[in-house]
């Protein structure tokens, strides 16, 4: 199970961290990047309809997941 906590202590910043409840014994981060997107980012995926943000998402994971 995995948690995003408030972790900023400025106020002009937002910023979050992943807690896990497990044991901590794994080999394995939790990690997370969150940011503000709006229906504009989607508009590259319009031909996936509806579904433009789902593909939105798959489409920086896999960026993510190349570049790391």
């Amino acid at each position: 199970c995995l948690q995003v906590v408030l972790t900023s202590t400025n106020p002009l910043e937002l910023c979050v961290n992943g807690m896990s409840f497990s044991r901590r014994a794994s080999k394995w981060a939790n990690s997370a990047l969150v940011v503000t997107v709006s229906s504009h980012d989607f508009e590259p995926f319009q031909s996936h309809g509806s579904l433009a943000g789902v593909e939105f998402q798959r489409e920086y994971e896999r960026r993510a997941a190349m570049m790391g």
